[in-house]
């Protein structure tokens, strides 16, 4: 699906730069960013509702120590 943004003429000519000097298109790295920010987003809003989600007490912590001993990752 086709969609538009503008770009400032800086950020432009720095996209520009990046892909000819790296063999790639413009769009591939568009593409590349709009993911990772995605990305990034929706792990914040995850670790924000675990954060709720622990404060109203619908999940309980587990001490890393017992963590460790489940995987097996003991002293």
């Amino acid at each position: 699906m086709a969609t538009s943004i503008e770009l400032t003429p800086e950020i432009d000519e720095r996209l520009d730069r990046l892909a000819a000097n790296n063999g790639k298109t413009k769009d591939e790295y568009l593409r590349a960013m709009v993911e990772k920010v995605l990305e990034d987003i929706e792990d914040l809003y995850d670790a924000e509702e675990a954060t709720i989600a622990r404060r109203e007490g619908r999940i309980k912590s587990i001490p890393i120590e017992e963590v460790m001993k489940q995987l097996g990752m003991e002293d």
